[in-house]
């Protein structure tokens, strides 16, 4: 018989300071709180200096083209509300369509895995070109970035409550841990996701479309295969969005596993 069971973080992630509200799927185990408890304050005190990305000018209305000197673009990771990404796979070349006038994060990686930062500045511009690794760009603009990678194992902790809790927390900081792939095609109102041999995490934007003030709850996003839910902000003005992590069992993986 398998065995489902629940539990609460309230927390403040880096970077961001909301009430955030998870949930296990039913038994309240004090062993598991004490543990997400020093999950939330390792993020609320994060050791890690930030490094911002290099900004560029972008148009707000035409398609913006962004390429790497010999290299293929393979991955983008980006805030589906605020662009749209089009991919060109046999140049390995991006064209980018900003949504807003707010600045947007766009993490790219190449075909060797190396991966660029850059920040874009939506302006009432003609489209523009960025070619990173280009002579005519500032050699900081060209420069790598390393994706931030999670410091603890998921798939090595002791038991599956440590290995959720683990995941959520690299969810929340945008890190990538080892033995997981990161991808932002992850289907409707998905941001990114998280995926390894046994388990998935997803990044999810949920927006209070209604005229009043909503106030979310974790089973309204459980369905099955699920193992938690956390919500970085549960109540929700009209317009108002927030982010919402779940983390789930990989049943891809393991319905291959029980084919004979």
């Amino acid at each position: 018989m398998k065995h489902h069971w629940t539990y609460s973080l309230i927390a403040s992630f880096c970077a961001y300071t909301f009430a955030a509200q998870a949930g296990m799927a039913p038994e309240n185990d004090p062993a598991i709180d004490a543990g997400v408890w020093q999950t939330i304050d390792s993020v609320k005190n994060p050791q890690a200096k930030s490094q911002s990305a290099p900004a560029f000018a972008v148009s707000l209305t035409g398609p913006n083209r962004i390429a790497v000197t010999d290299k293929k673009i393979i991955n983008a990771i980006y805030d589906a509300t605020q662009l749209d990404v089009q991919t060109d796979s046999m140049t390995g070349q991006i064209f980018i369509f900003p949504k807003s006038q707010d600045p947007i994060a766009l993490f790219l990686t190449t075909e060797d895995k190396e991966t660029y930062a850059l920040t874009l500045i939506p302006q009432s511009i003609r489209s523009q070109e960025i070619v990173l690794g280009a002579r005519k760009i500032k050699r900081e603009f060209s420069r790598p970035y390393l994706q931030k990678t999670f410091s603890q194992s998921v798939e090595s902790a002791p038991d599956l409550d440590m290995k959720v809790t683990r995941l959520i927390r690299a969810l929340a900081r945008d890190e990538l841990p080892d033995g997981f792939h990161a991808t932002n095609r992850c289907g409707k109102n998905c941001i990114k996701s998280l995926t390894s041999d046994t388990l998935l995490g997803r990044v999810l934007i949920h927006k209070n479309t209604s005229s009043a003030s909503v106030t979310l709850e974790e089973k309204f996003f459980y369905e099955a295969g699920v193992l938690a839910v956390s919500i970085e902000n549960a109540s929700l003005n009209p317009k108002e969005s927030t982010r919402v992590f779940i983390v789930s069992k990989n049943n891809s993986n393991l319905l291959q596993e029980d084919r004979p």
